[in-house]
């Protein structure tokens, strides 16, 4: 690493300097960008602020963090090895540059990718891409903490599949796949070895949850509950959703009826459906958080008052 050329006039030693270039780069982007051009001191400073958190949610942002991994010239591969420690991706079929992201980016701790559906076919669900042997073999060398993931769309059976490696680690996740995809594997969450913390999507809809519906969600996570022992917080994300509160007590009472209501369940009416909200809110923990405090709360509660016991989180109280 070059030394900070300083004016003569500067009394400020390179520690506090970079301690004030750290919080401004941090604070605000475009002071970010801005500062990179002071000195390649301060670039080196800055980059490690940029590069940390990587959100590609456009094929124009995909693109362009390619080429600056692929054709960087301040700096190397190994930078963006070391650095990027969060990684937001929006996942198509036709863009082949994904892979080679993910290959660049193999130390991230948290990981979020959203699948770009490919077109439906006669049963309404969307094709399984073929083939997806680049993107399997990238998602093979991650091992983040934190994962946020839509895989159904890609893969049949993903817990199975990659619970030896991208699964491996993995302490918090967040799936986004419909209900009707989730729940066909209940037997597979057992196989994460150090999950502590899930949220399911639970997509509802204007016509309300169906009963044979509901005995179906209640029995996979209710199984969930059972087999993963060292899960502490698993979070049911009510979307589109007019009676939440009917949705839940439905749950909650076929649950019972079937043994017991798992004190670890917590619903979340999710306000925030667009935007990348969530997905700050998953990164930032805000999610997890919230959870962890309305379970503190319901094992307060007599156990007797199961309904009760259960509050409804909403999401904009994250913000």
């Amino acid at each position: 690493m070059t030394s900070l050329v300083l004016p003569y006039y500067t009394a400020l030693p390179p520690a506090i300097i970079r301690r004030i270039v750290d919080y401004a780069s941090l604070v605000d982007r475009q002071t970010a960008l801005r500062l990179v051009l002071v000195s390649r001191q301060v670039k080196e400073w800055v980059d490690v602020n940029l590069y940390s958190t990587v959100e590609l949610y456009f094929e124009s942002q995909i693109t362009s963090f390619h080429q600056t991994i692929e054709k960087s010239f301040s700096n190397t591969r190994a930078f963006f090895t070391d650095t990027v420690r969060s990684l937001s991706i929006s996942f198509d079929q036709k863009n082949r540059r994904i892979p080679g992201i993910l290959l660049a980016c193999p130390k991230i701790d948290s990981f979020t990718m959203y699948v770009i559906h490919g077109n439906t076919n006669n049963e309404g669900t969307s094709t399984v891409l073929n083939p997806v042997s680049d993107l399997e073999y990238a998602l093979h060398t991650l091992r983040p903490l934190r994962v946020q993931i839509q895989l159904y769309h890609c893969f049949r059976n993903p817990l199975q599949k990659f619970h030896k490696t991208l699964f491996l680690n993995m302490t918090h996740l967040a799936l986004l796949d419909d209900w009707e995809y989730w729940t066909r594997w209940s037997d597979d969450f057992c196989l994460l070895p150090a999950l502590t913390h899930l949220c399911l999507d639970l997509r509802v809809g204007p016509k309300g949850l169906g009963q044979g519906d509901g005995w179906r969600v209640s029995d996979c996570v209710r199984r969930i509950l059972k087999t993963c022992r060292g899960l502490q917080v698993c979070i049911l994300r009510l979307l589109f959703d007019s009676r939440p509160d009917t949705t839940k007590n439905m749950l909650l009472r076929m649950m019972q009826e079937r043994g017991e209501v798992d004190g670890r369940l917590v619903f979340l009416r999710e306000a925030n459906l667009f935007g990348n909200t969530m997905a700050r809110s998953f990164q930032e923990g805000f999610l997890w958080s919230s959870g962890e405090v309305a379970i503190e709360q319901q094992w307060k509660r007599s156990p007797q008052k199961v309904h009760g016991g259960h509050n409804i989180l909403s999401s904009s109280a994250r913000e």
